[in-house]
């Protein structure tokens, strides 16, 4: 899972989470490396991405209230998607062979949005620039899902 963070700082390399993760806004949902591939290629191509010239500075700006999930019951605040999905159809194309936990998550079917937490709501809030991105791993315990942060990149503002 790659997110930013609406705080920078929010999420510290190694630190886990096994409740719902700081205030943040997906850029790209669940995968699963597959055959060769391995995290730290992962990082290296989503690195060497976020400092090429074509990556764009990513603003953050709350658009609508609308209800996400299978059964339209999870909060959220979309935001305006146009910075956003060109990050992230950067990275679809940067990452052949990756497998998607969700096909329908992934280009068109890619909504940025940021999740409500408790009472919070991104919707009054103020547009933000993104400092940061995250890559997290998601994995199972018996207790229920971990993520947990592999490496935090700075972007360029």
């Amino acid at each position: 899972m790659i997110s930013l963070p609406l705080v920078g700082g929010s999420m510290l390399e190694g630190q886990e989470f096994k409740t719902p993760l700081p205030a943040h806004c997906t850029l790209m949902p669940a995968l699963m490396l597959v055959g060769r591939q391995n995290i730290g290629e992962l990082i290296e191509v989503v690195g060497n991405r976020t400092r090429s010239e074509e990556w764009p500075r990513l603003e953050i700006i709350p658009s609508e209230k609308v209800l996400f999930g299978p059964k339209l019951n999870v909060p959220v605040t979309q935001v305006v998607e146009h910075y956003l999905r060109k990050a992230h159809n950067i990275l679809l194309i940067a990452l052949p062979g990756v497998e998607h936990e969700r096909e329908d998550w992934v280009f068109k079917g890619y909504k940025p949005h940021v999740s409500d937490i408790n009472d919070w709501t991104f919707l009054d809030k103020e547009p933000i620039v993104a400092t940061e991105l995250v890559i997290l791993e998601i994995f199972e315990l018996p207790t229920g899902k971990v993520k947990r942060v592999r490496v935090v990149i700075p972007l360029k503002r």
